[in-house]
């Protein structure tokens, strides 16, 4: 039977793995976020829940895999284009 591209298991690359510790307790307040950000050397960020079709979300999710990028990046990437475009001061 051939096999097509697409139905094998895709792999993923080593930096895109989350190295954190497994025992690692997610921080849940404003200053927590701070203070991990500041030691990481990161922007502070909150999380954001959003709901989208199942096709759209696979859409991205391919586009991500096949940037090797991470689907946050694009959709932060995203909400900034769209904040400089439509943000009138």
């Amino acid at each position: 039977m051939n096999q097509d591209k697409r139905s094998k298991i895709p792999t993923i690359s080593p930096e895109r793995l989350d190295n954190s510790e497994h025992n690692v307790v997610i921080s849940n307040t404003k200053k927590e976020r701070a203070a991990i950000a500041f030691v990481k050397e990161k922007e502070i960020t909150q999380p954001f829940t959003i709901r989208i079709p199942i096709a759209e979300y696979q859409q991205i999710r391919r586009i991500a895999f096949d940037k090797d990028v991470k689907i946050n990046q694009i959709i932060v990437g995203l909400i900034k284009e769209y904040i400089k475009n439509n943000h009138t001061p």
